[in-house]
Parts: C-alpha cells; structure tokens; sequence
C-alpha cells in the first residue's frame, strides 16, 4: 500500500475499490471502509458480485469478468477527453504520458461498454467521480491480478492514479491489500524471481556483488522462473525440483488439474507446512514446520508496517522453526554462513545491512507499535505515505 490504513476513517472522499470482497477478505478493512461510508465517504465498487460493499456504494459496477484492463483504460480515456487529467501534476512527476494517451484513444466509452456489460453513462459518472475528487483512493486485490490480464490490470490502476494526481498524497494512492499476514514481507525479502531482498535488481552488478560478499557465494545473474513457468517446464521435463513453503498452488494457482499434473512430473518435491496441504499429497519430502503463534520475529503487513511477532506457545514435538528447518539442510549440505542461532541477533541484523528501506528498524523500535517502511536510519520514524513528491 502507498497509503496507510488509518486514513481509511481519516478523510477520504472517494473509495475506488475493484477486485476485492474486502468485507469477506480484509474484515478489518473493509469494517474500516464500512465505517467511512456510513460517515459520506463515497465508494465505487467494481465488481461482477454484489458484495457487502458494493450495496453500500455510489456506484456498483457488475462488470463482464476479466473486462478489468478495459474498463480502466476506458475511463481514461473519458478522463482525458474530458480534460479531467491533472496536467502539471503529470509534467512535473510523470513519464510516458503521451505513450497512455495513445493506447486509450482507442477504448471508447461505445467499445468499452460493449466489454464490460457496463452503461456509457455508468462509465462517464465514475470517471467523473474519482478524477474531479481530490482524495481519492484505489483498492485492489486477487480479484484483478490473478487474471491472465493481472499484470496490466496493476499497471492500468497505476496510470489512472497518477493521471489524475492521486499518487504521493494523504487519503490518495494505490492500495493493494495482500492475500495472506506476511506476503509483504516475503516478496521484500526477495520471494519473487528477479529481485534480491528490498526490491534490488539482479541485473544490477554492483547489488549482486553486496550479496555475493555478504552471502560467500557467486550469485546466477540471470532472472529466475515465475510460478506458472515452473509450472510449465516441470511438465515438459525442463524442471526438475520443487521447494513448496507456506503455500499450496494445488488450491491457490489456477487450474488444478494442470499444477498437479506438473507437480507429479517432478524428480523432486519437498512441502514445508504444518499441515497436509493438497501440495503435500504429490510430495516426496514432507517438512512440518510451525505456525505464527510458535514463532518469534517479524511480520510486514500488507501498509508495509514491519510489526514483531512473539511465541505464544510451544510448537509439537516434531516441527521446527521454519528457519531452523533451512539451516539444518544448509549445513547438511556443508553449505557455509548458515550459522544463525536466532531471529534477531543474526537473521533481522543481516536485513538491516543488506536492505536499505529497512535500515533504520529495530527489535527494540517496534517493540510497542511497528514502524512502515522505508525507514533508513535508527532516528527516521518511518514512512506512512510513499511518493510524496515525486512518483
């Protein structure tokens, strides 16, 4: 999230909330939001269900499902035409406006309403509505990216934001809100294929080199496999070895049929869970790790507020801390540096070395309350809004 989630009952005129039952999915949120509305703030809701807060809303939209990319690109083009685009915003902090501009010409509201399923007056009014209001803020989750349109969907909601000037301001942004406690967190600490920890390009030599020396190995600087391409290399005998943790694909990726299909096609599958998932039944290693109330360290939750997590009980005899699990396979391996004893004094201190935007975070620090990244030093209080100033 660029914003925070105190502002959702702290000022905003205008919820744009698209792919995401937030009542269902984020009930705190979504009571949040529930609450704003009741107190004026309007809410457009896009959406092919009636949902809890599309009831509520000032416009509903039940659009024809994976129209998303066309919608948004058809209310900028309404916006645009329409001279509702925030122009010295856009030329003081934008890039690559006269490049959007060009793509949407062609989604008029007559194409796009055939799309969606959605008025031509419909799409004028909403469009109206979050251009011409200043705080004005986007919502989004599963509901637009897991699409085979999701990428777009993200980086239309991004042109809309920034077009109408809504991006770096108080009760503004552009606000994902993440499927799962700690999925901020593990993309930050490089969950994903072509970053290492805080977002840090592979491509780029000089990072590979930070953590080629602080990690004592030579690093592949190539970018690696997303899901569904491993997916579909392990099918076709391209991929060999999976490593499944705290996750299920078999439920969470689409089509079911086709992820166990590649998962059966693996010489090797090893799930770390603390239950038998639907993954876990193709497997050939199962690893029982423990679960949030038997673990002590660190969360970062979905407004990127790293937050301290204590154990609360014991876990089972048989499980293990999930990073303990990874030492011991790493010096069963003889691999070097996995020397951790515990999750501060070793793991959190190696992030604060190596990732800038959590530099300045302390066990100590978040103790009490947590603290949102970046914050780059012990004396910086953290960063509520993101892109003040620049985009």
């Amino acid at each position: 999230m660029t914003n925070s989630i105190s502002e959702i009952t702290d000022g905003y005129d205008v919820f744009f909330i698209i792919g995401s039952n937030t009542t269902e999915a984020h009930p705190i949120i979504g009571n949040k939001m529930k609450q704003a509305i009741k107190n004026g703030t309007k809410a457009i809701v896009i959406d092919p269900r009636k949902t809890e807060l599309a009831k509520m809303a000032e416009y509903w939209l039940p659009l024809n499902s994976g129209t998303e990319a066309a919608l948004v690109n058809g209310l900028m083009h309404i916006i645009i035409k329409n001279n509702w685009h925030k122009k010295d915003y856009i030329k003081e902090r934008c890039a690559g406006f006269d490049a959007i501009e060009e793509i949407v010409k062609n989604y008029t509201p007559e194409k796009v309403s055939a799309f969606t399923g959605l008025s031509e007056d419909m799409l004028y009014k909403v469009a109206k509505l979050y251009a011409t209001t200043e705080k004005a803020g986007i919502y989004y989750t599963l509901g637009i990216t897991e699409h085979t349109t999701g990428t777009a969907n993200v980086m239309n909601l991004a042109n809309l934001a920034m077009i109408t000037g809504h991006l770096g301001i108080k009760n503004g942004g552009i606000n994902p809100l993440r499927g799962q406690n700690n999925v901020q967190g593990s993309c930050d600490m490089s969950a994903l294929p072509n970053y290492y920890p805080g977002y840090q390009d592979i491509n780029n030599e000089d990072k590979r080199k930070l953590f080629e020396s602080k990690w004592g190995v030579a690093l592949n600087p190539n970018k690696g496999l997303k899901i569904p391409d491993m997916l579909d290399k392990a099918i076709t005998g391209e991929f060999k070895a999976m490593y499944v943790m705290g996750e299920d694909p078999v439920l969470t990726d689409p089509d079911a049929n086709h992820v166990k299909k590649a998962l059966k096609s693996l010489d090797l599958l090893i799930v770390q869970n603390l239950f038998m998932s639907e993954a876990a039944k193709e497997e050939d290693v199962i690893l029982p790790s423990n679960c949030y109330a038997e673990k002590d360290g660190t969360f970062t939750n979905t407004e990127r507020r790293v937050q301290r997590v204590r154990k609360a009980v014991d876990y089972p005899k048989g499980c293990k801390n999930e990073w303990d699990i990874l030492v011991d396979i790493a010096k069963q391996l003889d691999v070097k540096g996995f020397d951790y004893e515990k999750s501060e004094d070793i793991i959190f201190n190696e992030i604060k070395e190596t990732t800038s935007q959590y530099a300045g975070i302390t066990y100590e620090r978040i103790n009490q309350d947590g603290i949102q990244w970046p914050c780059p030093s012990e004396d910086h209080p953290g960063t509520p809004i993101l892109h003040i100033g620049q985009c």
